[in-house]
């Protein structure tokens, strides 16, 4: 901002999280001076600079009401992986990739696959829950009280690398947000790497979030919130009677505009008309 000021160039703010709204900001204990002290430098950013981009129409939409103009909307997105080839596993692999703390346990979750292996045996089978990353001590408690523990392998941490194959390997991805208003405007991206997989995706979240819409956008997943287990069962049995039958799923969603290169041309374009828009 003060470069702008002093140097009377244009400056684009390009925001990948929101500011005051972001989940964490309540948890920082801030005194009301310093809180105040944000909301107005926050406030000042929105209007001084000559565009200002967020990741997601929730988070723009609450830019908009603190500054009165238009906001522009890039998300993060993927970069496409070529030459890699991996088969399926032979069971039916449903896969986490990333951390997965005591704030993002949905239970229902963990519930609804106990009563699958249950109800259907040739499930419990044929059912593998694969982890990736650090999961908390009572997320895993939580999945071991419902999932049998030789149903659920646990590889801590890996590769990038070997997170591409697992994520191709696997026959559903699953994403899970914290169950929280701040986060509906969280989009991960981990959900754009999930989609250039190509794979069934299995999202949880509060009411009402973006990443539900891109879901149904690009026809790769199903969107639930944390007390939904009975669309959640339904579902998962869904992908697992296509796993059965050899069914292989027919991904129709186009997730182009999720591309790197796609999203770089949309924030040149953003550059080019503020640029323009500039007095020599």
């Amino acid at each position: 901002m003060k470069l702008k000021q002093e140097l009377h160039i244009p400056w684009l703010a390009d925001f990948r999280d929101p500011w005051t709204n972001i989940h964490y900001h309540q948890d920082l204990r801030l005194n009301k001076r310093a809180r105040t002290k944000h909301e107005h430098l926050e406030s000042e950013v929105l209007c001084r600079a000559d565009r200002v981009v967020a990741t997601s129409k929730i988070t723009a939409s609450e830019f908009e009401a603190i500054s009165k103009r238009e906001i522009e909307v890039v998300t993060n997105g993927f970069e496409p992986v070529d030459g890699l080839e991996v088969s399926k596993d032979e069971k039916f692999v449903i896969s986490h990739l990333g951390t997965l703390l005591s704030d993002r346990n949905p239970i229902a979750l963990w519930k609804t696959i106990g009563e699958l292996v249950k109800e259907d045996a040739s499930f419990g089978t044929d059912f593998r829950l694969h982890l990736y990353g650090a999961v908390s001590p009572e997320v895993m408690e939580s999945i071991l009280q419902y999932v049998p523990q030789d149903l659920v392998i646990d590889y801590g941490y890996v590769s990038h690398k070997e997170v591409l194959s697992a994520q191709r390997q696997a026959h559903a991805l699953l994403l899970v947000e914290m169950d929280r208003p701040e986060t509906r405007g969280i989009i991960p991206g981990k959900l754009f790497e999930y989609l250039a997989a190509e794979r069934s995706i299995i999202a949880l979240g509060p009411e009402g979030s973006e990443v539900g819409e891109i879901l149904a956008q690009t026809g790769a997943g199903k969107y639930f919130d944390y007390e939904q287990g009975d669309d959640i069962k339904q579902y998962i049995y869904a992908l697992y009677l296509n796993y059965k039958n050899d069914e292989v799923r027919d991904f129709k969603g186009d997730i182009q505009a999720f591309t790197r290169k796609d999203l770089t041309k949309r924030m040149a374009a953003i550059l080019s008309s503020m640029i323009s828009e500039t007095p020599a």
